[in-house]
């Protein structure tokens, strides 16, 4: 392997075990009632260097090259992420509420939520949702530890933005070993794998369906080199990240169960009627079979375990008795009564909108544009055509190139991974309730990267100008589409973070000089704005119920609180 590779897989996989590492160490301190404290990262950190110790064929000076890379790696997220407030309705009411409790001392093995909060933060102990306590909690554990470190709740929400970088360069190492492409189209390919406009729209909020798809493009990379390349140089490195991506999956959202786990079901069909080996078939049995046990019994215990010993259901809240349809509720009127795929489809092709009031279908052309797509793009959930004003006409083009691309290579074995991928997705459409919904299906964006792929490969090989028009003018398409939330992250990032920061300052003097009630206001219950007060300094006040007609004033522009003067 090549230095540019083996340096990308090293330093990707270290950013990527920091954060398996930091959910494992975590939940065994839990076991033994040990919180969340500075201590999980550090020995994250540690853990880290001793698989890339190994990885590297135990090159000592490698590792050391690759350690300080990574911290400075996260750092820089930590600061990027640090210095941006969260606007999202979900960061600030659970997400959030989850990564203070547990830097704050919150054991969710002994303690429920409300419990919790009862004894130790009276302001949310008004709260009354149920999955604060019944949820996968792993990206909430890796943002406390975080937490923990740097005092700012803000920060921890860097996962989003770490987890690209450290897939990025994995899949820039995975096509740099499997695919005849020059570095720089391996760049191109690796950019649009990780970054689009879910991810993009989710970096700087608490928000995990980027950070999941991160894991989930893991996952897929190694089920298809395991699938195309037996006993070659990365086998071991991809049983090894298999298991963690199935691991740090399963701990996102309950729905992991089913992207994670459709994959690798479809795909160990597919070993068993490919390998004869039967001692290699049982080993990755028993792999799969370890990541799951590991991802819900042991990593998992804080949800699936404790669903099981409080309610008789590990996947409490999503199905039988408690459950709460939250997808289906959500999405606009026109789509409640379709069938699953007719409400994708419709998505797909409508206008970007996240109105969920729209009665009817607004179909529109691919490739054309409405003035107030722009506007609604920028959005961290979108719920109609979230996947870009011109996604649409991408995907036709994309699925197209695909397809002429099976066409020629129909006798080679890569076709068929690419016929599993594509029954996995439309088995998903056909039978998965709300992926019309573009944070819940980001699966999609890796058609576009398939077909550039290919471009890439025809002209290395004919040098034809059209395969090279075509695969720049998708990059160009790619990007343009993400445009809206770039715009969207530079406003939270740059134009607004300064204005908060001010409005909370003259917040802290007023509560120095005067007797301030705090309140949640009419719009919703936002416990993790309570976080930022604190990391702010910000404690001289009473919390208590205030109407909003005796609101002295509110702070923060999105999913706010308001409070009262008294004099």
């Amino acid at each position: 392997m090549n230095k540019s590779k083996s340096i990308c897989l090293l330093l990707g996989t270290f950013l990527t075990n920091i954060i398996f590492f930091s959910l494992v160490i975590t939940t065994s301190l839990f076991f033994v009632n040990i919180t969340v404290t500075q201590i999980n990262l550090i020995l994250a950190v540690v853990f880290s260097i001793v698989i890339c110790y190994f990885i590297s064929n135990k090159n000592l000076k490698q590792t050391l090259w690759i350690f300080i890379l990574s911290i400075l790696i996260i750092i820089g997220t930590i600061m990027i992420c640090g210095h941006s407030f969260d606007p999202s309705y979900d960061g600030n009411t659970y997400h959030k509420a989850m990564t203070g409790f547990m830097k704050n001392g919150w054991n969710p093995l002994r303690k429920t939520f409300y419990d919790f909060a009862d004894s130790d933060f009276p302001s949310c102990s008004i709260l009354s949702q149920t999955w604060l306590d019944a949820y996968p909690k792993g990206a909430e554990i890796f943002a406390a530890c975080i937490y923990a470190v740097t005092g700012n709740i803000e920060s921890g929400k860097c996962f989003n933005l770490l987890s690209c970088i450290a897939i990025g360069l994995i899949s820039y190492g995975f096509l740099c070993e499997t695919v005849p492409l020059k570095k720089w189209q391996s760049v191109i390919c690796s950019i649009f794998l990780c970054l689009n406009p879910v991810a993009f729209s989710q970096f700087f909020t608490y928000y995990i369906d980027g950070f999941l798809w991160q894991f989930f493009l893991l996952c897929m990379f190694c089920l298809a080199y395991l699938t195309l390349y037996r006993e070659q140089n990365l086998t071991c490195y991809c049983c090894y990240m298999l298991f963690v991506s199935i691991v740090v999956g399963l701990n996102l959202k309950f729905s992991s169960l089913i992207y994670f786990g459709l994959p690798c079901m479809v795909f160990f069909l597919f070993w068993c009627f490919k390998i004869k080996n039967r001692n290699q078939l049982l080993k990755r049995f028993i792999l799969l079979a370890s990541g799951a046990l590991m991802g819900i019994c042991y990593a998992g215990s804080t949800s699936y375990i404790i669903n099981i010993i409080r309610h008789n259901n590990p996947v409490y809240t999503m199905i039988g008795e408690g459950s709460t349809d939250l997808v289906t509720v959500q999405l606009p009127k026109v789509y409640q009564s379709m069938n699953n795929s007719a409400r994708f489809i419709g998505s797909l092709f409508s206008k970007t909108s996240n109105s969920k009031a729209i009665e009817q279908i607004e179909w529109k052309l691919p490739f054309s544009c409405h003035p107030n797509e722009f506007a609604a793009a920028q959005g961290c959930d979108v719920r109609t055509a979230g996947w870009g004003i011109l996604f649409s006409g991408i995907l036709l083009i994309s699925i197209a190139i695909v397809i002429v691309a099976l066409v020629r290579y129909r006798k080679t074995n890569i076709c068929h991974v690419i016929y599993l991928l594509f029954g996995i997705m439309l088995f998903s459409i056909i039978f998965v309730p709300g992926l019309s919904w573009a944070r819940y299906f980001g699966a999609l964006f890796y058609i576009p990267v398939m077909a550039m792929v290919y471009l890439f490969i025809r002209f290395n090989k004919s040098n034809s100008g059209v395969n090279i028009i075509l695969a720049f003018a998708l990059s160009l398409l790619l990007f343009i589409n993400m445009i809206p939330n770039i715009v969207f992250s530079r406003k939270i990032v740059i134009n607004e973070y300064k204005a908060i920061v001010q409005e909370l300052e003259n917040f802290r003097n007023i509560t120095k000089e005067n007797t301030v009630v705090v309140s949640y206001g009419n719009k919703g219950r936002f416990p993790g704005r309570i976080f930022t007060l604190m990391d702010m300094d910000i404690v001289d006040y009473s919390f208590e119920e205030v109407m909003e007609a005796e609101s002295s004033d509110t702070l923060f522009p999105y999913c706010g609180l308001q409070y009262k003067i008294i004099k």
